[in-house]
């Protein structure tokens, strides 16, 4: 939602406090779901970070603020004069009246065979989150394939595992050699 929200507010023209609505209603949204989601190793560290941008939303009038440093340091200068303008309408540049100044975007990154990008605090922890969800679950995935399967598991017959195929000997289930 947040994807399409930027280009399809400037197409249709859209009113700056309904796009702050729907930014801050797709947040809204994403908090919920990760609450439902918060028994998923990282999880939590995504909502904590989603929160933490969420804040910072909330507390200046419903867009993000952004360090204009930041948009420098990152090669983005290009970005500096929308945001000065008001033309973003879900972000804005950091100035003497920002709240929350240390949750917003005031962090880049300008590395090589990546795209510049300014982030803050929650977009790190939100980083982090996904990664420890992405790696937590292929790992265990992984381990549970290597053991052929999760023994005593319901097949889709009804009857129960019961173990890998490789300890089947003759017509009856033995341990491996």
């Amino acid at each position: 939602m947040q994807v399409a929200l930027r280009p399809a507010a400037r197409l249709l023209v859209l009113a700056d406090w309904l796009v702050a609505s729907i930014y801050v209603a797709s947040y809204i949204a994403l908090i919920l779901a990760l609450l439902f989601n918060f028994h998923i190793s990282g999880v939590p560290v995504m909502l904590a970070g989603t929160l933490m941008n969420f804040l910072a939303i909330i507390a200046n009038g419903g867009r993000m603020p952004v360090s204009e440093s930041a948009l420098l340091g990152a090669g983005l200068e290009d970005q500096v004069e929308p945001l000065r303008s008001g033309a973003l309408a879900t972000h804005t540049l950091v100035e003497e009246g920002t709240r929350l100044t240390f949750l917003a975007d005031i962090y880049h990154v300008r590395a090589p065979y990546l795209p510049p990008i300014c982030f803050s605090l929650g977009d790190g922890l939100m980083a982090i989150g996904v990664f420890v969800a992405f790696y937590l679950g292929m790992t265990r995935l992984s381990r549970q394939q290597r053991r052929g399967g999760l023994p005593g598991a319901p097949l889709r017959s009804g009857r129960k595992r019961r173990g890998h195929p490789a300890d089947w000997r003759g017509g009856r289930w033995g341990a491996r050699r």
